[in-house]
């Protein structure tokens, strides 16, 4: 989607009620004739998140909340639950991409069911390598999956802080 320059905050705030508690927003002028006053604004896309038409111009409703919220036009913003509609203030957070990118669900072709843990064929040994700023850090390999596992689990709160993530699938704890 293409990133639009920011709304003018008094107009938007005139316009849209943002309730940080909840991430719901609901219109405060009838816009348009599918702007009815009372009603929650936007639609939820093809990739799960809230967009809001503002103005002719498509935006993230994390955006636009995290813009009233703060004031400042965020250049990336991550969902901490990783619920891409829930945009209460609280699930949102300003991250660079590689940050964005430590709170994701596992890769379908990860076998392991854990991030930065995989098997090599060759050595027969499970393998740990952990990404953190465009550098690999590499774990160890291992005959026991579980020592690979706890090593994983180490480095990656070591390097990733705030952005580590204990869940590997959905609903799989690592």
């Amino acid at each position: 989607m293409k990133r639009h320059s920011p709304p003018d905050i008094k107009e938007l705030t005139s316009s849209l009620d943002y309730d940080p508690l909840t991430g719901k927003f609901a219109w405060k002028k009838q816009r348009a004739s599918n702007c009815v006053i009372g009603k929650e604004a936007g639609y939820i896309t093809s990739y799960g998140y809230r967009q809001i038409c503002f103005n002719g111009k498509p935006y993230r409703a994390h955006r636009l909340a995290w813009f009233i919220t703060y004031g400042t036009w965020p250049d990336l913003i991550d969902h901490i639950d990783m619920d891409r509609a829930n945009n209460a203030i609280s699930n949102l957070r300003e991250a660079t991409t590689s940050e964005n990118s430590r709170n994701q669900s596992l890769k379908r072709r990860n076998s392991s069911g854990v991030p930065c843990v995989y098997w090599h064929s060759t050595r027969n040994r499970w393998i740990v390598k952990v990404t953190s700023e465009g550098r690999e850090y590499y774990g160890g390999a291992f005959t026991n999956f579980d020592d690979a596992k706890l090593v994983s689990e180490k480095l990656r709160k070591e390097l990733h802080g705030e952005f580590y993530r204990e869940t590997s699938r959905k609903g799989v704890k690592s």
